[in-house]
């Protein structure tokens, strides 16, 4: 076509713009030989060291949750446990293993092995299992199932052998349950099939035999193929779909023609005349593409990392380039537009809407005319391709639960799933399902249900006949059910279906059977359903100890379930001590370091979130009663928060003190003094502790460095530059916590730096601790870092400011000496405040590190009113002024 400016886009751009489906296959030969050996060798020398790849420890099973250099990958495992945070992915590629080192595939397994070496081999059962494992799953969540799988499975033999209890016991917590199933079908083929007459189990190297077995397809068959036979055939799974399609510019989802033959045949092209060098083992190839897509070019991956191997020579980035040049020097993106209308390209052609080939190019010019620099452009580009596949909703459902648990020897009554379906063969509670909410009536939306979406006495009395039916009326004598479940439920998230439980628990003083397998056929009361609400069934039911449930397999949701009852009983128990113990309370306040003698205390402050304000982050009536209590006798109430002053408006408002309520606010960055009688909007800093332009500088890009979202605060401002849905998820979850609103830019905080500078900076993570350290390393030593609470941020304030020196600071401001003032506070930020005052008091739910440097601890969590529970206790001991003792 004729250019209207006299501009030509590049002739690679218009090939592909204008591009048949051949174009991919072409677009791979011309890379050939320098990108896969670049690949191969870089899998060889820098390979991450797992079990599976015969390693002996120490592993670096990366989980996809660390961070490239250019953007933040996968988010981490929200599990609240978890101590030791994944560095960064940089520190997985370590020159560790040289060319001649790779383990050699043993083909052969005898039926007689029974150890497991420490250096499990690589043979076609080991992959099996690993690949297996693998799917739809983390690495780092992999290998410890892995290892205790092959140390208690040590051949396919052992597999055939075992129990479906036993399999599931060693199956349970990785989801996706019938995996095990095939993989216990398919061991059983395999001895029967590939046995020789030696006793010897043998796999074949046919793609075709390898199929036959179940649990095995064209991906694992691949694998297996490649790496223990040398067979040069690829194996094609998501990630490999997501280097192909960056690597060749193939504009579609994963989920649709391309994930069909159309990708095996692009795969099967790596093998094909001058693409993988004949030197370079199928094996290498296809785990070198594989562990590129689980890393630098995972889902977040940028394309522009100098560590990753095919960085020059991925079509996204180069296209990019190109569009940017073409717009750059004048020319006009409908000429672009129009040449891409000639796509005939039948898989980058079968996206709707927004997708596509033209797809593609409207997303690099967006970017281009936001004003984004040249790299911005190309990673943006990068991240594009494999583009979203259409969202399907989830399905929600609510399900009650009855955990009945016999007193006498501590076991519950459990039913088995039936063969089929979802999570089957599992052991479970009885439940009743009382909702149901498909996709196309909202299902998965809502965060949250209430407990108001509970129909209580019905499902009871449901649950209660059910029972007594199962166990032909010899329930003993039932306790009356506790619900043991927040209001929000306890939630269970599987790929297509969430399950908010309500959880009822019930003691029964029946006495135990012959046998804990209950002689009776699966009951179901009043038909199936009865009205909305349909019953559990099972194909048998037992009663089971805590110690059997990890022998017959149970799922995870059933282990949140038995967290939920141990924290329940736990803290009934504590209750009820407190209740029938005479004198403990007086015996433990005498324990606990009192106020010195006559020395009264003239001020409380308090921190908020954990502390002060309940779990649905507002104040009681309780405490907002004896804060006014206090006050009118004349002792100063204080706020010391890391919120910003308009996150703590609407609690000065709901206090309706009579006197100004002076507080620390951004933890240290500013004070502020909300006069007495006036909206606390209309309240003025008295001092700011900004953090230096420098130091603002540094956190901004090494946060655009690793993908992370800031949050920018001023004096009544919080301002964010979210980048992704990741970014918006936090925004959603800070927002939720704290009630705050959020100015949002695109300028990267530009003109927020010019306006104003930080009082303080929010990095948000969810791997704190992690964080935190590689801040320290990249920030000024005197830089204040602090552990967010709730943990997923880190704070970031100006040298030496903290929560207890701004406190400090007021404190003279008001003329009040520290050691006349309690504090209260629960997380990391409060260390220095609890320390550094009269008398520091640390919340029972709070940090071991803040109860370790404080005076006492609350008997009760700030969900219990635990701050005015305390005061109560301090003004019987007299220590405030006009007291009982004073």
């Amino acid at each position: 076509m004729t250019s209207t400016t006299g501009l030509n886009p590049s002739p690679l751009l218009v090939k592909y713009l204008s591009h048949s489906q051949n174009f991919h296959v072409e677009v791979l030969h011309e890379s050939g030989s320098e990108a896969t050996k670049t690949l191969g060798d870089w899998f060889v020398t820098t390979r991450r060291k797992l079990p599976w790849r015969g390693d002996s420890m120490p592993l670096s099973g990366w989980d996809g949750s660390g961070t490239l250099d250019g953007k933040a990958l996968a988010q981490p495992a929200k599990s609240a446990k978890k101590k030791n945070a994944t560095p960064s992915i940089s520190s997985f590629f370590k020159p560790a293993v040289k060319k001649n080192d790779m383990p050699v595939p043993s083909l052969q397994e005898k039926s007689d092995a029974v150890e497991v070496a420490p250096v499990i081999p690589v043979t076609p059962y080991s992959v099996w299992i690993s690949e297996t494992m693998l799917q739809q799953t983390r690495v780092s969540a992999v290998i410890p199932f892995y290892n205790k799988w092959m140390a208690s499975f040590p051949t396919v033999a052992h597999v055939a052998e075992a129990s479906e209890d036993k399999i599931n016991a060693h199956w349970a917590g990785l989801g996706f349950y019938r995996r095990a199933r095939y993989l216990h079908e398919g061991a059983k083929y395999a001895v029967e099939k590939f046995k020789n007459g030696e006793g010897e189990i043998v796999f074949p190297s046919s793609l075709e035999e390898l199929q036959k077995v179940p649990g095995i397809g064209p991906y694992t068959a691949g694998a297996i193929a490649s790496i223990c036979f040398g067979v040069r055939t690829p194996a094609v799974d998501g990630n490999v779909l997501r280097v192909l399609s960056r690597l060749t510019g193939v504009a579609t989802h994963v989920k649709g023609k391309y994930a069909g033959p159309f990708s095996q045949k692009l795969a099967e092209e790596l093998y094909a005349d001058g693409v993988c060098p004949a030197d370079v083992p199928s094996g290498v190839m296809n785990q070198a593409i594989m562990e590129l897509g689980a890393t630098y070019c995972q889902t977040k991956g940028t394309g522009m990392d100098e560590k990753d191997p095919l960085r020059d020579h991925y079509l996204t980035t180069r296209l990019a380039g190109d569009i940017w040049d073409f717009v750059k020097d004048g020319g006009n993106p409908e000429e672009l537009r129009k040449i891409a209308e000639k796509c005939t390209c039948e898989i980058c052609g079968e996206v709707e809407g927004e997708g596509g080939t033209l797809g593609f190019l409207n997303g690099v010019i967006e970017s281009i005319n936001k004003g984004l620099p040249l790299e911005t452009v190309k990673v943006n580009a990068h991240l594009s391709l494999p583009m979203d596949p259409p969202k399907k909703g989830k399905r929600d459902e609510i399900h009650n639960v009855l955990v009945l648990k016999r007193s006498s020897d501590g076991k519950f009554l459990m039913g088995r799933r039936p063969d089929k379906g979802l999570l089957a063969k599992q052991w479970e509670f009885p439940s009743v399902v009382s909702a149901v909410k498909t996709a196309k009536e909202g299902g998965g939306k809502d965060k949250t249900f209430t407990q108001s979406n509970y129909a209580e006495h019905e499902l009871q009395e449901v649950l209660q006949n059910f029972v007594g039916g199962l166990l032909r009326g010899n329930v003993g004598e039932l306790s009356l059910p506790k619900k043991i479940t927040p209001d929000a439920g306890l939630v269970h998230v599987f790929s297509h279906i969430r399950h908010f439980m309500a959880v009822d628990f019930q003691t029964t003083n029946v006495s135990p059977g012959e046998s804990d397998d209950i002689d009776a056929p699966p009951v179901v009361v009043g038909g199936e359903q009865k009205g909305k609400l349909e019953l559990s069934s099972h194909t048998a039911y037992r009663w089971v100890s805590r110690e059997e449930m990890g022998n017959v397999g149970v799922t995870s949701s059933i282990t949140k379930v038995l967290k939920l009852l141990d924290t329940s009983e736990k803290r009934n128990n504590k209750k009820k001590n407190k209740k029938t113990e005479e004198g403990e309370k007086a015996t433990k306040a005498a324990k606990k370091p009192k106020v010195e003698e006559n020395k009264l205390l003239k001020m409380v402050a308090l921190d908020m979130d954990g502390t002060l304000l309940n779990n649905d982050h507002v104040l009681s009536e309780a405490s907002k009663a004896k804060l006014r209590e206090l006050s009118d006798l004349g002792v100063k109430i204080c706020l010391a928060t890391g919120r910003s002053g308009p996150a703590v408006y609407e609690h000065i408002n709901a206090l309706q003190l009579k006197v100004d309520v002076p507080a620390v606010v951004y933890n240290g960055g500013m004070l502020l003094n909300f006069v007495a009688g006036e909206e606390a909007s209309k309240a003025l800093p008295s001092a700011t502790f900004p953090v230096p332009v420098s130091t603002v500088d540094q956190v901004l890009q090494f946060a655009k460095r690793e993908g992370l979202l800031v949050q920018y605060y001023t004096h009544d401002t919080i301002t964010v530059d979210p980048r992704d849905e990741t970014h918006r998820a936090f925004i959603e979850r800070y927002a939720k916590l704290t009630g705050a609103t959020h100015t949002i830019v695109e300028d990267e905080y530009a003109g927020v730096k010019e306006r104003e500078g930080a009082l303080k900076l929010l990095v948000m993570t969810d791997e704190p601790d992690s964080l935190k350290e590689r801040l320290q390393k990249e920030l000024p030593a005197d830089t204040t870092l602090v552990r967010g609470s709730p943990p997923f941020f880190v704070e970031v304030l100006a040298p030496n400011v903290c929560k207890g020196g701004s406190l400090g600071k007021l404190c003279k401001k008001i003329g009040i000496d520290m050691e006349d003032t309690v504090a209260f506070g629960d997380g990391d930020n409060d260390i220095d405040m609890i320390r550094d005052v009269g008398y520091g008091i640390a919340m029972v739910n709070g940090r071991d590190v803040v109860k370790k440097v404080a005076k006492r601890v609350t008997e009760f969590t700030n969900d219990e009113d635990g701050v005015a529970k305390m005061l109560s206790i301090l003004q019987e001991e007299g220590v405030f002024p006009g007291s009982n003792n004073s």
